[in-house]
């Protein structure tokens, strides 16, 4: 029978349950498969702890011995988040206790530095300034906008070689022959023709 409810299953139905619940699933879905009961969000911390050391006792029984490993890491690893104190590091997979009024957490297997707030790798753009201040200064200096801010700047006042359509940014005003840096094309770049001497622009 289930542990926080009258319902019943077979062994073996429970023993394929759990084992999906724990090896595909998180342990916080180790409930019954009727009622879903217990509701583990809305337990209190003590009676969560209980159910699960009632729990541990009734599967060691019941799965085998590597699923029941992997559920005592999952819980273990569950207990330790629920722990204000306890971090994951944000580069590795090792977990460390902190002191609360940290600000830099280095981990003490990868030594990789994050912020205890944010969570975001530390660097020395964020000394000094709020985790929220430290976010908008790396998406103002995110690489990948910065090449996105040129190539729309690129579309609105570049300029394409009609040989091989490599892109230039012009400034205003100069002189309306263009020579292609890439291919030595040259051209017209009001209309884009091929630069004659002597020739006017026109479409």
């Amino acid at each position: 029978s289930m542990l926080r409810c009258t319902h019943r299953c077979c062994r073996e139905c429970a023993r394929h349950y759990f084992t999906v619940q724990i090896t595909e699933r998180s342990i916080a879905d180790c409930v019954c498969p009727y009622c879903k009961e217990p509701e583990l969000e809305t337990l209190p911390e003590d009676a969560w702890l209980e159910y699960f050391a009632h729990l541990d006792i009734l599967l060691k029984t019941l799965i085998e011995i590597d699923v029941h490993e992997l559920f005592q890491r999952k819980l273990r690893d569950r207990t330790l988040a629920m722990d204000p104190n306890f971090r994951w590091c944000v580069e590795c997979s090792s977990g460390f206790f902190v002191h609360p009024k940290q600000k830099k957490l280095r981990c003490p297997e990868c030594k990789s530095i994050s912020c205890a707030t944010c969570r975001k790798p530390w660097t020395q753009s964020h000394e000094g300034l709020s985790c929220e201040q430290y976010a908008k200064w790396l998406e103002d200096n995110d690489p990948e906008r910065s090449v996105a801010a040129v190539q729309q700047h690129l579309r609105e006042n570049g300029l394409d070689c009609p040989r091989c359509h490599f892109k230039y940014s012009l400034s205003r005003g100069g002189c309306m022959h263009f020579t292609c840096t890439q291919c030595k094309y040259e051209f017209c770049y009001g209309c884009g023709k091929p630069f004659m001497m002597g020739a006017r622009c026109g479409p």
